[in-house]
């Protein structure tokens, strides 16, 4: 019995602990661009520049409607999250729809996925940097 109950603790501490490293789901929300490239690129070139900023650090990015490319890395082998990235002229968002493997749940992820989508917002902001000059 007493070896039950120990057990039952055990289970119960490692469970606390995965949830502890759980962290609020990471999400881009209307990011502005900068005015010089929002006149300098056209429609298209817009869909090129997030599209291959994706790609730059190993998402792969599929157009779904004009304004919205939904994109999925592999982390780690049997991970994986997919967002959706938002924009506009003025504008841009990353929201995590989908994750696989990483505990998604009640608003919260494990910190792999934020990771990854913060790289991914780096690489947006690098290549729109690069397009104002």
């Amino acid at each position: 019995m007493r070896y039950k109950i120990q057990a039952i603790m055990l289970a119960m501490a490692a469970i606390l602990l995965m949830a502890a490293r759980l962290q609020p789901l990471y999400t881009v929300q209307n990011r502005p661009m900068s005015p010089p490239v929002a006149q300098k690129l056209k429609d298209d070139a817009f869909a090129h520049l997030f599209a291959d900023a994706a790609m730059r650090k190993g998402w792969r990015p599929m157009p779904l409607a004009p304004g919205q490319i939904r994109a999925t890395p592999i982390i780690r082998s049997k991970h994986s999250v997919t967002v959706d990235i938002l924009y506009n002229r003025e504008f841009y968002s990353i929201a995590i729809v989908d994750s696989e493997a990483l505990n998604e749940a009640g608003g919260r992820i494990h910190p792999a996925a934020n990771k990854a989508v913060k790289a991914l917002q780096d690489s947006i902001q690098a290549a729109l940097s690069r397009q104002s000059f």
